[in-house]
């Protein structure tokens, strides 16, 4: 019976354990059911933490407060530039904005004539320099890799985890690029390519701060000549420095950087977004300021398009300016006993009505007021 019960406990432990042909090791299948079956466990338990996760509320409160805070910012930055623009274009009539009792709602719908066009151009410059560097700059930097370090680099990304290994295929990328390299002979023709260029646009940015210094210094003598395009120098000469720092940081063989940290500081990354920042809200003011201008210079010349308008009141009001033409109204039982015409419409605030005389003009005239009750009528001609 012992030695039944001895065989039978050998026959068993061989159907534990398997040996696996021509390669001399063996395998442990119930170790590797139990294996399989914590890492199923293990995953369920992961997704069940990562849909727990997202429930958290915290986690939601967290989301919440990130949209809110970017819904606030920038509806500020619409108001403001909303109100830089209708400060101007009434500025030209002599018409304070704290009289139209506009909210803001108003500035902020205001802001379309004056913010989107720069964002556009700049979303459209961002993505012009970026596909510029991508086929100029990157082939010429890539190329300067000297192979232990692409050795280095491959052996790195392969043996560590998946995550890590994307970066493999953003190398072979890279390596793809640089055969536009071979048709354009940058770093074969000259291998410090690379360094004149960071040098020279590194010299232009320092240029650019200087101008851009002595306009705000001189602002009569230089500021005011450049207007518009002294911000616009200050915005390109951050974005080189950026340039300069991020290539530098990034390609550092490139440059012989031999230093541990070659990542740009903290405090030298905060100053170039605060002058970036600075910077984007000037350029914005000023062309607020030029669009409110020349739309209101517009408005002046083309006076005859604008709505014309027809006033009826009970009493004689003040109305006077060239063009303008009182009638008195004898029907009667009439609620109107006068009419002006020869009135044009400026604007529409809440509860009042801004007119200009039919031959306005800048600088002499006045424009009217009118606040909208039942003493007075208006009609509007539209042309």
């Amino acid at each position: 019976m012992a030695l039944r019960s001895r065989r039978r406990g050998i026959m068993t432990d061989q159907k534990r354990h398997r040996r696996v042909k021509g390669r001399g090791e063996t395998v442990d299948v119930t170790r590797g059911v139990s294996s399989e079956t914590s890492c199923g466990s293990d995953r369920t338990v992961s997704s069940i933490q990562e849909k727990s996760s997202i429930a958290d509320p915290n986690n939601v409160l967290t989301i919440i407060g990130t949209i809110t805070s970017q819904v606030v910012l920038i509806t500020a930055l619409l108001y403001y530039f909303g109100w830089i623009y209708t400060h101007s274009f009434f500025e030209y009539f002599g018409v304070d904005t704290s009289l139209l009792g506009y909210g803001t709602a108003d500035y902020v719908l205001r802001s379309s004539n004056v913010a989107f066009d720069p964002f556009i151009y700049l979303a459209f410059g961002v993505l012009a320099l970026f596909g510029l560097h991508r086929i100029v700059m990157v082939p010429a930097l890539i190329a300067r890799i000297d192979k232990p370090t692409l050795a280095n680099a491959v052996t790195s990304t392969l043996s560590g985890p998946a995550p890590e290994r994307s970066a493999w295929f953003r190398l072979g990328r890279g390596l793809a690029l640089a055969r536009v390299r071979n048709r354009w002979r940058l770093g074969r023709s000259n291998p410090r390519y690379p360094r004149y260029v960071i040098g020279t646009l590194r010299a232009i940015a320092i240029i650019l701060v200087t101008v851009v210094f002595a306009g705000m210094m001189l602002p009569k003598q230089i500021g005011t000549p450049l207007g518009l395009i002294l911000p616009l120098l200050l915005i390109l000469s951050v974005g080189l420095l950026g340039y300069v720092a991020y290539v530098r940081s990034t390609y550092p063989h490139v440059f012989a950087i031999t230093t541990p940290s070659t990542s740009p500081s903290r405090t030298y990354i905060l100053t170039l977004l605060a002058l970036g920042l600075v910077a984007g809200l000037w350029t914005v003011s000023l062309y607020g300021v030029q669009v409110g201008s020349q739309l209101a210079a517009n408005i002046a010349a083309g006076l005859s398009t604008r709505p014309g308008v027809v006033v009826y009141s009970t009493e004689r009001i003040a109305l006077g300016g060239p063009g303008i033409v009182v009638a008195e109204i004898a029907q009667p039982g009439a609620k109107y006993h006068f009419q002006y015409t020869g009135l044009r419409l400026l604007v529409r605030a809440p509860d009042k009505f801004l007119l200009l005389p039919s031959r306005w003009q800048h600088g002499r005239d006045r424009v009217l007021l009118l606040r909208d009750d039942n003493s007075i009528r208006i009609d509007i001609e539209a042309w």
